[in-house]
């Protein structure tokens, strides 16, 4: 009888602590939104309004392909295997809404991940404030469509008719069939700290207390930000551009910080950067998300030159031509 009391106990401690480092391990269980991070009321709020046209219009114009014949599981069955025998990618995801609840699949082999990714922990914030409907889509956590060497019609079956929707944060302009949404960080913890950072430095420096000063600092995932640093070194006394992100390239590491474009002091705080009239908006891989959001929230002006990538929020935008024109001749 001692025996099996004794492993009785032996056997509840040990399966406690085995929960305990489960629990701790896997918290996704149970914390897996950005809920404490959005104000329910307020979006409660916003749901109810009629968006603005302009959103309205740009989601019909995306959706119109697939008006006439709809969209099945089929269809997305079809157009997921497309993706994954043309260009193999794991950051392109299928996923499907149950109940309320989300799922995702993964491919015979496939690791599955114990941990949910920024895009899905944003998906289920929405789940929790607002019912959904089931469906069964395709969303890329990609920077945009297409990148990395990918053929702009990777994802398009070869029958027109059993061709389905893939929903990026950015895309090529005017690419077919891709429908934009916004960036996680929308509802992330990050946003919220980012979007106080901006409103706090807009009450401290006004326009006219800002620098007369272009400032600029990021990482070489496009070469014309290599250039704009390179402009900055013939007006230093109008703008402050330089590459702050090391290359693999040792080479081209080398030859970086011997033209003296290239900063190791890394990271620059916002704050710091609000405090200049000018922000150029240097887009890198696809579009500078979520720099341009926080850059249009501020109280500067915006220098973005003219690029192929957008993002969900650009139809109702009007650039003015003469700066993007001087901006663009000069690099």
């Amino acid at each position: 009888m001692k025996k099996s009391l004794s492993l009785i106990l032996i056997s509840s401690v040990v399966s406690y602590i085995s929960w305990s480092l489960i629990n701790k391990q896997n918290k996704y269980l149970f914390k897996k939104t950005f809920v404490k991070e959005l104000n329910k009321k307020v979006f409660k709020s916003k749901i109810k309004n009629k968006p603005p046209s302009w959103m309205i219009n740009q989601i019909e114009e995306e959706f119109e392909p697939f008006v006439s014949s709809g969209i099945t599981s089929k269809k997305v069955d079809e157009t997921f295997k497309k993706i994954r025998n043309s260009f193999p990618c794991n950051e392109i995801i299928r996923y499907r809404i149950i109940n309320n609840e989300l799922f995702r699949y993964f491919n015979d082999g496939e690791t599955i991940s114990l941990k949910d990714s920024s895009l899905e922990k944003a998906i289920k914030t929405l789940l929790r404030l607002e019912p959904i409907e089931d469906l069964d889509i395709i969303i890329s956590h990609q920077d945009g469509i297409p990148i990395g060497g990918q053929p702009e019609k990777f994802y398009i079956t070869e029958k027109k008719e059993m061709q389905a929707p893939i929903l990026c944060s950015a895309k090529k302009r005017d690419l077919p069939l891709v429908i934009l949404i916004p960036d996680w960080r929308s509802v992330s913890r990050w946003w919220k700290k980012e979007i106080k950072c901006v409103l706090k430095a807009i009450k401290k420096n006004s326009w006219k207390s800002k620098k007369n000063y272009a400032f600029w600092r990021g990482s070489l995932t496009n070469s014309i930000r290599s250039k704009l640093c390179k402009l900055a070194l013939q007006y230093p006394n109008h703008l402050y551009a330089k590459l702050n992100a090391k290359v693999e390239n040792e080479d081209l590491q080398t030859k970086l910080e011997q033209e003296g474009i290239y900063c190791s002091k890394g990271w620059y705080p916002m704050k710091k950067i609000l405090e200049n009239k000018y922000l150029p908006l240097m887009d890198g891989v696809m579009s500078a998300a979520p720099a341009f959001q926080t850059r249009l929230l501020s109280n500067s002006l915006t220098l973005k030159q003219d690029f192929p990538g957008v993002q969900w929020f650009f139809k109702p935008l009007k650039p003015q031509g003469y700066l993007i024109k001087i901006l663009t001749c000069h690099i």
